[in-house]
């Protein structure tokens, strides 16, 4: 204690040297302790959180949030020890909160997509690799950052979204689920073997090595059309064999039902005239 009383008489009269009174020359030296060790307390929070948040969130997540927490903190660290000094920080408050507020409004845009950024990388809404489907933009995730998501179309084209679209509209995740259900529809002419043709059907689905067993695959009648029956086939695949499935099965089922000689009807269109035609030849 005497030593502490010591330090501090010394360091007054130092200030007071400098042409400053004793009361603001203690103000001065409780600031700066308050500096000093404020900082020491933000640099502690600040690692501490880093360790939690590095556990719980990705590192790009981490980085931005820990930014955030330790500029906070010196703000206020700031308004602390000019209080200390006797500071009046009232109208600075009040001129940063409009400034804030200002900025806030003109940056509502950028705010918005960095918040859903977070939010998407945080929530694994969407990684790099997923088929996806955004609007009338359909492609794999070739890239996500805080603020846009990049995904590839399918032919090719490389589609920048900002990340508070991709959270406002319609997202289809292809990439989430284990299988996919695979839908065709085969049109048989009317007076076929229905029940051949289903038999020539099923079989096909069975053969098939991606089809899956369960879900079990469902072949129906949807309704009868112009020109034949509906048939529609549904047939679940894993996620990873949809596409190849997509292009297979229907040729397959196609060439099997041909090759059973099922008829596939092609559009037809019967025309009645009210009045007899008469196609013979005609004189000159």
């Amino acid at each position: 204690m005497t030593n502490f009383s010591w330090i501090l008489e010394t360091v007054i009269n130092a200030f007071t040297s400098l042409g400053l009174s004793r009361d603001l020359a203690l103000r001065v030296f409780i600031a700066l302790i308050i500096l000093a060790v404020g900082y020491v307390v933000v640099k502690i929070i600040t690692r501490i959180t880093s360790r939690i948040l590095l556990k719980l969130y990705p590192r790009q997540i981490t980085i931005i949030v820990l930014r955030i927490i330790y500029y906070s903190l010196l703000f206020i660290l700031i308004v602390l020890f000019l209080t200390s000094l006797g500071i009046d920080v009232s109208g600075l408050m009040l001129a940063g909160g409009f400034a804030g507020l200002v900025v806030g409004v003109a940056l509502q845009p950028v705010l918005a997509n960095v918040f859903a950024g977070l939010y998407i990388i945080a929530e694994k809404v969407v990684q790099p690799g997923n088929a996806v489907e955004v609007g009338n933009v359909s492609g794999e995730v070739i890239s996500l950052s805080i603020m846009f998501t990049r995904i590839k179309t399918w032919d090719g084209i490389i589609v920048t979204v900002p990340n508070n679209l991709l959270l406002s509209s319609v997202l289809k995740n292809y990439s989430k689920t284990t299988a996919r259900r695979i839908e065709i529809t085969v049109s048989i002419a009317y007076g076929e073997d229905i029940e051949k043709a289903y038999k020539v059907i099923r079989e096909v689905i069975d053969k098939y090595p991606y089809t899956l067993v369960e879900p079990s695959p469902d072949i129906f009648v949807s309704s009868a059309g112009d020109n034949g029956l509906l048939v529609t086939i549904r047939a679940w695949v894993p996620r990873q064999y949809y596409y190849q499935a997509v292009k297979d099965l229907p040729w397959l089922i196609v060439k099997a039902v041909s090759n059973a000689g099922i008829e596939i009807p092609f559009p037809q269109l019967s025309i009645w005239f009210k009045t007899p035609l008469n196609l013979g030849p005609t004189s000159k």
